[in-house]
């Protein structure tokens, strides 16, 4: 299957205002991070959404559904405007026309699609251009996939939720029994950074501040060995483990303990990086939603920050490490919101207090993407079932990268029959054999607890020693 033409489709948007603000914190934050990476390549949110068959919808019909969610949510016709002091400043476009790569095929084939649009993957965004690309797979019979990719700039994760719902509700597609989250029409970016400016914004940032000051002195200088080795080439790498065996046992030890799968799950590699790291207490910052209202929860536009999760581990076993994690995550998710200037002015301040630097240089991330549905019971037979379960568990490796923001990115997913950890991290102070390791250990160490076993840190860090 390959492309027989190409030709772009302009589909025109139009939204109730346009207008100039300050950034809201989130868009701050975004902005933060790109401005470390090589390129924004690296921060950005895609949604594919094949279409069916038996289902016909014409290019004009894909083109004003496309622009209809970009006329609805400011965020995606929101470009960035110097704001003369070395920042940017959000601008909201009311109308406009959004470019829409139309690529024909002969006949489409679902399993080849990804080729077709490989290039698409790729490309990045400057801020003074909308932060939205639309491609439109088409063969005879009409549109057969869509796929559209975002600057995170425009959206996070949780919007990427809202905008994927709308999408399929407005083609037709997906199951119409199942529930939406829809989008706020009436709350955007440029509502959040007016809302962050009054009395009440500043003291929701004031407690956030207060929160992380207090955390950060508890934060050891480092995670990792004062000595670094000779990098890879490339210098950072990314390994992602998926596990059943894992799901079964977090969905287990969840009933067991009466927590959360992402409690288990958090709590799990909490105990792994304090071994690897050999510390009694781990100071990670952990991406926090900050969706804890009904209007933030509508909110299509970037509003995730981050949060300081500390958790002691010294002579705690597994379930222990997991309920002091629970408790110190329920804390840091409500001051995840803060300007990113007074954030930097509180970790200096921090840091000559301390005499020196907390280890902020990595972060966590924790994510569920659908229920955990592999059930097994609690007895013998179920501990033997998710102990046969990891002999599927599978460790896979991405190409390498030049560059990173942070010494160590964890990412610690749930999905309906598994769990995944995917570590990202550089060479130098992390080889490749450790993070496989680390990523190999979490099964062994879930499987002990499932068996009943108190899993102290020494048994974690044998499991490590082991693995790596």
């Amino acid at each position: 299957m390959s492309i027989v033409d190409r030709v772009e489709h302009l589909a025109p948007f139009e939204g109730s205002r346009s207008g100039t603000a300050n950034l809201s914190w989130g868009q701050q934050w975004v902005w933060d991070a790109l401005s470390k990476l090589p390129d924004s390549r690296h921060l950005c949110i895609n949604i594919v959404v094949p279409i069916p068959a038996n289902r016909s919808l014409s290019l004009e019909q894909v083109g004003e559904v496309v622009a209809g969610l970009v006329s609805r949510f400011e965020s995606l016709r929101t470009t960035y405007v110097p704001d003369g002091e070395g920042g940017l400043r959000q601008h909201v476009q009311r109308t406009g026309r959004l470019p829409v790569d139309v690529r024909a095929v002969e006949v489409f084939d679902p399993d080849g699609a990804d080729s077709l649009i490989a290039d698409f993957y790729e490309t990045g965004f400057e801020v003074d251009e909308l932060p939205v690309r639309a491609v439109v797979v088409a063969d005879r019979r009409g549109a057969r996939l869509v796929a559209l990719r975002f600057s995170h700039m425009a959206i996070d994760a949780w919007s990427r939720t809202i905008l994927m719902g709308e999408l399929n509700a407005a083609l037709g597609l997906g199951d119409a029994s199942s529930p939406v989250r829809s989008g706020s029409a009436d709350w955007h970016p440029f509502d959040q950074a007016a809302y962050e400016s009054t009395e009440e914004g500043r003291r929701a940032c004031d407690r956030s501040l207060a929160f992380w000051r207090r955390q950060l002195h508890r934060f050891p200088d480092s995670l990792f060995p004062t000595s670094r080795r000779a990098p890879d080439t490339p210098p950072f790498c990314e390994a992602r483990m998926e596990s059943a065996a894992g799901g079964a046992a977090v969905d287990l030890l969840a009933r067991r303990w009466r927590c959360s799968h992402q409690s288990v799950l958090m709590g799990t590699v909490v105990s792994l990086v304090a071994a690897w790291s050999d510390v009694s207490g781990v100071g990670l910052p952990m991406i926090v939603s900050n969706r804890l209202t009904r209007r933030a929860q509508g909110m299509v536009g970037p509003l995730a920050g981050m949060a300081p999760l500390y958790v002691d581990v010294a002579g705690r076993g597994l379930r222990d490490v997991v309920q002091a994690t629970a408790q110190a995550s329920a804390a840091s998710i409500r001051h995840g919101q803060y300007e990113v200037a007074r954030f930097d002015a509180m970790k200096q301040e921090v840091r000559d207090e301390r005499a020196g630097a907390p280890d902020t240089s990595s972060f966590l991330n924790v994510r569920m993407h659908a229920p955990l549905a592999v059930a097994v019971t609690d007895d013998p037979a179920g501990e033997d079932a998710v102990a046969r379960a990891a002999r599927r568990t599978t460790v896979t490796w991405e190409a390498g990268f030049d560059s990173e923001n942070v010494a160590l990115g964890i990412l610690a997913d749930i999905w309906s029959d598994a769990v995944s950890l995917t570590l990202r991290t550089d060479t130098a102070i992390l080889p490749k054999n450790e993070v496989a390791g680390i990523l190999r250990a979490m099964d062994r160490v879930l499987i002990a607890a499932v068996r009943g076993e108190t899993v102290e840190q020494d048994f974690v860090k044998r499991e490590l020693r082991e693995e790596g």
